[in-house]
């Protein structure tokens, strides 16, 4: 699914579940660093769901979507096989979690 913008993100996080969130670090009326943050604000699932935050400033706006609560920070441009490693690094903490619980 996609967003267009961080006000449209938040709507689509109260009526969807979502395994990872790719956010951008730059979107029209909210940036990610804010978008992340009201995410983690809230109520659900969307509070825990993993987010990858992709931009393309500098240390000071990695800085802020890590603060926001971003679980990983990609600089643009990405490649593939850095989408993988940020994917495969949010997300296996959470496997081995459920492991666990079974």
């Amino acid at each position: 699914m996609h967003a267009h913008d961080g006000k449209r993100a938040l709507e689509l996080a109260q009526v969807c579940e979502f395994d990872l969130i790719m956010m951008d670090g730059r979107m029209p009326q909210m940036t990610g660093a804010e978008t992340t943050e009201a995410l983690r604000a809230m109520n659900g699932p969307s509070a825990t769901t993993p987010i990858v935050a992709v931009i393309g400033g500098d240390a000071e706006e990695m800085r802020a979507c890590l603060d926001a609560g971003a679980d990983d920070v990609l600089r643009k441009p990405v490649t593939v096989s850095s989408v993988a490693r940020a994917v495969a690094g949010v997300l296996a903490p959470r496997a081995d979690q459920a492991r666990s619980a079974a």
